[in-house]
Order: C-alpha cells, then structure tokens, then sequence
C-alpha cells in the first residue's frame, strides 16, 4: 500500500519513523526527499521500492540509488566479476590476475597448478561479500576445498585470484564524480585473555548500532563457514580464548554487510586513485557505482601499474556506508542523489 509522508514523521534516531523496515540507504533518501518537499510514495517496502514525486515529475527507485538513470546492461556487467575484469584490463585498469572454473572438480585438481601463494575464492556473481574466502598465505588442501563450496553455493561459476595486499577502499561515485571513500575493516574481534571468540562476537553484537544486514547501520557478525575458516587460518576456533589486545579476523573480506566496519578517508586519498575509481564507473557506464579498489599506499601517487588493484565494481553501492562510519566524518549522500534526480529543485 502507498501512502505520503510529511516531514514531522522524522525521528533523530538513526531509523525514520513510519520507514523502519525499508533499508538504511533508503530511509535516508526518504528522509532528505521529505525535507525537499517532495513526495514519497512506499510501492514496496520488502523490495525497498518507492516511487518520488515532484509536481508532475515522478522517479522509481529501488534501494535509494538503483534509478532509471542506469541501464540493466551495466547492471549485468557489473554482476559479472570476470566482465567486469575483462572491460577493465582492456583500458588498462589493473584487476587481479586470475582463473574461472564451472566445475568443482576442476577448480580442486586446479590446486596443484597454485604457486603457493595467498588466494581470493569467490562466486562470480556476488554482492555483500556472499561466498567470498580470502587466503592471505597459501591454504592446506581441505581448507580449499572448503572455500571453493562456499563460493559454489552461491554461484555455478567461481572465480580464483591472486590477493593483492593493501588497504581496500570503497569510493562512491555518482555521475562520473567520487563523493565519498571510506575504508572497511573485516569483521574482527579484540581478545582480552579472558573470553572465548564465540563469546567476544556475542558482546560485539550486543552494539545497538549492530542488526540486520541494512536495517542498521553495522551488520551482526556471524559464525558460519566462512568465519570459521578464517580462524583456522589463523590458528582459531569460536572455542579459544585470544590474548588481551589481539585481533582477531573473522572474515578477510571486509564487506560491512558481513560484519565489517567503514572509516572515512574522503580527504586523504590521493587524486590519482579518485581518478581510477571515477573512470572505472565511467568503463561500467554507470551512473551510481561503488569501486573497491584495494591500494598499497592510498595517499601516495600511482607509480606503478601494481600499487593498486580494482577489485570490483557495484551496482546499488551502500550510501548508508559513508553516512554512519565507524570512524570519521559522516558524508550524507541522498541529496545528491536527488540534486541529480530533480535538477528542477537545484533552480530554486
């Protein structure tokens, strides 16, 4: 059912009341429409779709930020993380180096081929870090094959990559412009010497700013496959009891949405990587892109081709992510996603 809101309907919490059970990113945009006087209409609140309207000029959009300005070719592109690698190693944006495998068995015998070197597992087809297993030393066999039927869960092709060290950064571009960058953090743990792991997530969970996944701005931090296999690699299990001030990964990659965190680095990235993630959206010609780009050394020129990788590029990326950092200044985005929707109010 749709229904119109009005301004006195905002809370000074972090959920807007009346649009709790839409997703952060787009309360957000709901919230700065309402001020702006326009007109919002919930088609669907379980699908995040809403409808915008200005006089006789309406927007359909879905999660804030998927809007008609976008084409669902580069929707389809960016989904693909092999098209993806494949539109950008052509102009010359590096990407990791890598292989894809459709079958299980295959990507196993594929093993022996590795040059003992650390490793990125994911589905070719992913969002919010699903499916992904980082290897930052070679892994044992089993854990492996573990990581390859995670990633096959999620995807009937899987993608094996070289792991590029670095500091990964998320930059939000809207129109061919960067406006925000923040860094994420995986989901981690600081031991005391007295709590077990299982018991340290339960306390890190308890955070009033931790829920589900969207519906606030930091994610629960889980316990799954992925989780466990990243304490193997480091010598743990939900079971042991870390020294006090030792952190402990529970995911390498450091999607907030699997229980990451984000720091705001806005103004300390250095121009030659806005460049890279603004021309990388331009690639996917899309006008709403999230670059994850993972940098040796962020506020240093690029000098050469390997001091960077592009990791991938996002349809739909997370505005919520910069306006609650866990670190650092908060960068609202919704109102420039709608300066962009309806130029008409930038005239008044």
């Amino acid at each position: 059912m749709s229904q119109t809101f009005q301004a006195h309907a905002l809370e000074k919490n972090y959920l807007l009341h009346g649009f709790e059970d839409l997703e952060l990113s787009t309360q957000s945009l709901i919230k700065t429409a309402i001020k702006k006087g326009i007109q919002v209409n919930v088609i669907d609140s379980e699908d995040n779709l809403i409808e915008l309207k200005h006089n006789s000029h309406k927007e359909l959009i879905k999660s804030a930020n998927m809007t008609s300005l976008d084409s669902q070719a580069s929707y389809f592109l960016m989904d693909n993380k092999s098209a993806t690698k494949y539109v950008l190693d052509r102009e010359n944006i590096f990407t990791p180096k890598g292989e894809k495998f459709k079958n299980f068995e295959q990507a196993v015998r594929y093993y022996t081929l590795l040059n003992k070197s650390a490793m990125v597992i994911k589905p070719q087809n992913t969002n919010y870090g699903l499916g992904i297993t980082i290897f930052n030393t070679f892994p044992d066999k089993n854990h492996y094959i573990s990581a390859l039927n995670e990633a096959f869960k999620h995807d009937k092709t899987v993608l094996i990559e070289e792991f590029v060290e670095g500091t990964e950064l998320r930059f939000y571009v809207q129109n061919n412009k960067v406006l925000a960058v923040c860094e994420r953090q995986p989901a981690h743990v600081i031991g005391d010497g007295l709590h077990t792991i299982d018991q340290l997530i339960a306390f890190e969970n308890q955070h009033p700013y931790r829920g589900i996944k969207h519906l606030a701005p930091l994610t629960q931090i889980q316990k799954g496959e992925s989780e466990k296999l990243t304490l193997l690699e480091q010598g743990f299990d939900f079971s042991s009891v870390p020294e006090k001030g030792v952190k402990v990964y529970l995911r390498r990659n450091s999607n907030v949405s699997s229980g990451g965190i984000a720091i705001d680095r806005s103004d300390q990235v250095h121009a030659d990587f806005i460049e890279i993630a603004e021309k990388t959206a331009s690639v996917m010609q899309a006008t709403f892109c999230g670059v994850d780009i993972i940098i040796q050394n962020y506020q240093m020129p690029i000098s050469k081709s390997n001091q960077y990788a592009v990791l991938e590029a996002n349809y739909n990326p997370m505005m919520s992510l910069h306006l609650f950092p866990a670190v650092g200044k908060a960068r609202p985005l919704a109102n420039k996603a709608l300066e962009l929707l309806f130029p008409e109010l930038n005239k008044k």
